[in-house]
């Protein structure tokens, strides 16, 4: 399971639409050749709470966060973090222009002996 978690600041300018950004941000990692896109889950987590440099209301982040299930080789980590900040670039430019705005990708991985999974699935007609 590859695991993407955005998280960012409620004075994000951009009323985006979850289902967009994930589609592409799916399709992007789908496409590396790395990951199976039906594998992948996403979520978003706004912050009401946060204090980010000098606590000012101009003060805000963006923070990708992409578990995968195993470690990735350097090469191949270091170009999905850049074409992941590009896509994010391209979605948050207003705030990234507006605020004092930091911007983040940060790629983890986690042995599948710490964790636990369980799926259900059912037949729908």
């Amino acid at each position: 399971m590859l695991d993407c978690i955005l998280e960012f600041s409620d004075n994000i300018a951009e009323d985006f639409d979850n289902r967009e950004l994930f589609n592409s941000l799916h399709l992007l990692l789908g496409g590396s050749g790395l990951f199976p896109e039906e594998r992948i889950q996403s979520r978003a987590h706004r912050y009401r709470r946060y204090y980010v440099a000098d606590g000012s209301r101009e003060s805000g982040f963006i923070q990708l966060t992409v578990t995968t299930p195993r470690p990735l080789d350097s090469r191949y980590r270091n170009r999905l973090g850049d074409q992941l900040l590009a896509l994010l670039q391209q979605e948050f430019c207003y705030s990234l222009q507006q605020l004092n705005c930091t911007l983040t990708v940060k790629i983890t991985h986690i042995e599948s002996t710490d964790y636990c999974k369980s799926v259900n699935r059912s037949d729908v007609r």
